[in-house]
């Protein structure tokens, strides 16, 4: 059995390199240069997010379902994973800024960046008037989000 481990230990390494080196993937694609990963290695040293960090994993879901991520070429700081024009005009996901937008504001400057879907109307819709104000109450009532239970009850409509 050790034999057969070290067998696909030896092939996911030789995967890896090929990817990163005679695949020649941009850096931006590579899995240790997503926001995902970021937060994961963050999640390992810091006990709690803060809301403004939900909201732009929240934003950052919602935006990926139904388009292709090639849109977002070009659009990725590699150091951080944080596609930066999304977060400009999400007002760096500041509850209360984002608060005064209309959903139709942000499903036009995600247009403006050619990377709505046909759910992205309903998507904003839900984020302004659903997630947030039970995100911002979750904060309230209990200090933190991560702390909510409740947080865990929280419907996202596709």
């Amino acid at each position: 059995m050790n034999e057969k481990i070290q067998a696909v230990s030896a092939g996911l390494s030789d995967m890896d390199e090929f990817l990163k080196g005679d695949c020649r993937l941009p850096a931006v694609k590579l899995w240790e240069n997503t926001h995902i990963k970021h937060q994961i290695e963050r999640r390992r040293v810091e006990d709690t997010f803060t809301i403004t960090d939900h909201i732009r994993a929240m934003v950052y879901s919602m935006l990926s379902a139904g388009i292709s991520w090639k849109r977002m070429d070009g659009k990725v700081d590699i150091s951080t994973g944080r596609i930066l024009p999304i977060d400009e005009f999400f007002r760096q996901y500041d509850p209360q800024l984002l608060l005064q937008c209309t959903p139709e504001q942000l499903r036009d400057e995600i247009k403006n960046l050619h990377c709505a879907s046909q759910y992205t109307f309903k998507q904003m819709t839900a984020l302004l008037k659903i997630n947030i104000p039970k995100l911002l109450l979750f904060e309230r009532e209990h200090g933190s989000i991560d702390l909510s239970t409740n947080a865990l009850l929280m419907v996202i409509p596709a």
